[in-house]
């Protein structure tokens, strides 16, 4: 199996293959796991379809390997939704800088931005909460911890 992924921090592609990786890359490990993982759930469009086995082979590594840095898929998941969260907030409050001082301007940019994560990214994990109620349970959360997406709805276009 072979899977082109696009790398987020240097637009560069990221390739993983079955083929083992080779010592000293283990420092890179978890971010080529997380990368994986998120380009298998934008293509299951499922979580329950996602297995610790098939990021292992999608990344050229053996399962333990990545047992090493996620002890369950639970936490793996939940690394990714994390994460996505992250940019999709930051990719918010860059479209909310860019617009000034102007609460209506702001406003439409954070909106503009909103519609345009999801079309170019339609299997990013923000669109598929609709689809699959990825809620606390799911993801090892008791009813007092915040969601991981909250802070991204927290944005207000007069701040």
């Amino acid at each position: 199996m072979r899977v082109q992924l696009p790398s987020r921090e240097h637009d560069q592609p990221v390739t993983t293959t079955q083929a083992r990786r080779r010592r000293g890359t283990g420092h890179e490990l978890r971010d080529v796991v997380v990368r994986v993982a998120t380009h298998l759930l934008a293509e299951k469009g499922d979580v329950d379809g996602l297995t610790m086995r098939a990021v292992a082979a999608a990344a050229g590594v053996t399962p333990p390997s990545v047992y090493r840095h996620f002890p369950d898929k639970q936490t793996l998941v939940r690394t990714v939704i994390e994460k996505r969260f992250d940019e999709f907030a930051n990719v918010l409050r860059a479209a909310a800088a860019s617009a000034g001082d102007q609460p209506m301007a702001r406003l439409a940019a954070i909106t503009g931005a909103y519609v345009q994560w999801g079309m170019e990214q339609p299997g990013s994990l923000p669109g598929a909460f609709q689809r699959h109620q990825v809620g606390p349970a799911g993801l090892g959360l008791d009813s007092d911890t915040e969601q991981p997406g909250a802070p991204s709805f927290r944005l207000r276009p007069d701040e």
